[in-house]
C-alpha cells in the first residue's frame, strides 16, 4: 500500500511538472508574440497579470487609483522593455518587479502622508480575491485581513505579497528586492506572527464583547 501510495505521489507530481512546463512554453511563445508587437499577445498579458497587479498594488499604496494607474505604467514599461528582457529572469520576477518599483518610488514621495483604509477597498481584499468570502462575517474578516495586511512595515508587506499573490519562490523574492534568501524568509516569518497576532486580538476583542 506504501509503494502505491508513493507511486500516486509520483504520478502527481510528474503531472504538476507537465503542467508548469506547459504553461512557461505557453508564456515564451506569447511573449515572441510580444515582441513582435502583436495586440493579442499584449491583451493575453494584461488578462493575465492585471488583477494579481491591483491587488498586490492596492496593498502597498492603499489607494485604488494611485493602483490604477501604476498598472497602466506597469504594462506601458513592459511594452517598452519586452525587446530586452532577459529570458534568464522569469517573466513573473519581471513585472511584478516594476510594479514593485512603482510602488516603491510612490511611497517615497508620499511617506508623510498615512495610509487610510477606505471603504472603496474592501473587495480587493485578499480573502475575497480567492473567493473565500460569501457572508457579511465573511465580508467583516475580509476587511480585518486587509487592514492587518496594511499594518505590516513595508518591507513586510512585500515579501507576503510577493509570495501569496505573485506566487514567487523566496528566492525570486530575494533576488527582485535585492536581499538575501534569509531576510526574504524572516520578513515573511515575522509578517505572518503580526498577521496572526492582529487577528487574534481582533477575535479575542469580539468574545469579550
Amino acid at each position: 500500500m506504501i509503494c502505491a501510495f508513493k507511486d500516486k505521489v509520483g504520478y502527481a507530481r510528474l503531472g504538476l511538472e507537465f503542467v508548469r512546463n506547459d504553461m512557461e512554453r505557453e508564456l515564451s511563445e506569447i511573449i515572441e508574440d510580444l515582441k513582435k508587437g502583436r495586440k493579442a499577445a499584449f491583451n493575453t498579458i494584461v488578462l493575465r497579470y492585471q488583477d494579481k497587479l491591483f491587488r498586490i498594488l492596492i496593498h502597498l499604496v492603499g489607494d485604488r487609483h494611485e493602483a490604477e494607474d501604476m498598472i497602466q505604467e506597469t504594462f506601458v514599461r513592459v511594452i517598452r522593455g519586452i525587446r530586452n528582457y532577459d529570458h534568464r529572469e522569469k517573466f513573473d520576477q519581471w513585472i511584478f518587479s516594476i510594479a514593485n518599483h512603482l510602488a516603491c518610488d510612490h511611497l517615497r514621495r508620499k511617506k508623510n502622508r498615512p495610509r487610510v483604509y477606505t471603504e472603496d477597498m474592501q473587495s480587493f481584499s485578499i480573502a475575497e480575491q480567492n473567493g473565500k468570502c460569501s457572508g457579511l462575517e465573511d465580508k467583516e474578516l475580509s476587511d480585518m485581513i486587509y487592514k492587518a495586511i496594511g499594518s505590516l512595515p513595508i518591507e513586510q508587506r512585500q515579501v507576503f505579497l510577493l509570495r501569496e499573490e505573485a506566487e514567487l519562490t523566496f528566492q525570486e523574492i530575494a533576488e527582485l528586492l535585492g536581499i538575501p534568501l534569509n531576510t526574504a524568509l524572516g520578513r515573511m516569518h515575522y509578517a505572518i506572527e503580526k498577521l496572526r497576532s492582529q487577528l487574534k486580538k481582533v477575535y479575542q476583542g469580539e468574545n469579550d464583547v
